[in-house]
């Protein structure tokens, strides 16, 4: 298994309570309940009606998936390519676009993010250049800003407050400003790991989901 969200049963207004459990794993994606039967659908992707060889994963990459309320689509993200899945009537089954956003192919997709009218998509750069953070309506032809982060990998995310924040892989916490990504300052002081201090220093073992929002309105 590589990432999971839940797509929610208020983008389908028919008489099946259909709340669907989205699951990526490293070639495909398997989904539970897809037709309110309460089952799993374990190769939902590469069966779907239309795909071809062209629409497979990438295998041996993350596959991260992220629920997008305001457009009330799914997210899918495949090396540096973007993937999305849609309802687009009341009556119509789940329609995908494959490749709906592609990305420089240096860069691969690790994390997605969404707040009330962004999504975010978190890229690791392949060959040791600064990774980038993409934000995109979800509705534009391309992704609407590319901003970077001072780092080749983003580690994890979340968002706090309606704004994103990143640990990189070099021990920095970074938030956006509005118009980039910069460090995070706490009366005066840089929020980091201690490994942001050392020369060279780099941190490897944090997973894409590994920071959350407490009930408390800490992260941790």
């Amino acid at each position: 298994v590589r990432d999971f969200t839940v797509f929610e049963n208020d983008t389908r207004g028919d008489s099946i309570n259909r709340n669907q459990l989205f699951v990526s794993t490293d070639c495909d994606v398997a989904v539970l309940n897809d037709t309110g039967n309460n089952a799993w659908n374990a190769t939902w992707w590469s069966s779907k009606e239309g795909h071809t060889a062209d629409s497979g994963l990438d295998t041996g990459v993350p596959h991260p998936i992220e629920y997008f309320g305001f457009r009330r689509i799914v997210l899918l993200g495949s090396r540096n390519k973007l993937h999305t899945i849609s309802r687009t009537t009341d009556t119509q089954n789940d329609t995908s676009a494959v490749n709906r956003l592609v990305f420089p192919k240096d860069l691969q997709a690790r994390h997605i993010l969404t707040t009330s009218n962004r999504a975010w998509v978190l890229l690791s750069h392949l060959y040791g250049g600064n990774g980038k953070v993409v934000e995109w309506d979800g509705f534009s032809e391309t992704y609407n800003e590319i901003y970077d982060f001072k780092a080749s990998v983003p580690l994890s995310g979340v968002i706090y407050k309606e704004t994103p924040m990143i640990l990189n892989n070099r021990g920095q916490f970074l938030e956006f400003n509005g118009g980039g990504f910069a460090q995070m300052v706490r009366n005066g002081q840089t929020v980091a790991l201690p490994v942001a201090e050392e020369a060279g220093g780099l941190v490897t073992d944090v997973a894409p989901r590994g920071m959350t929002v407490g009930e408390d309105g800490n992260i941790y």
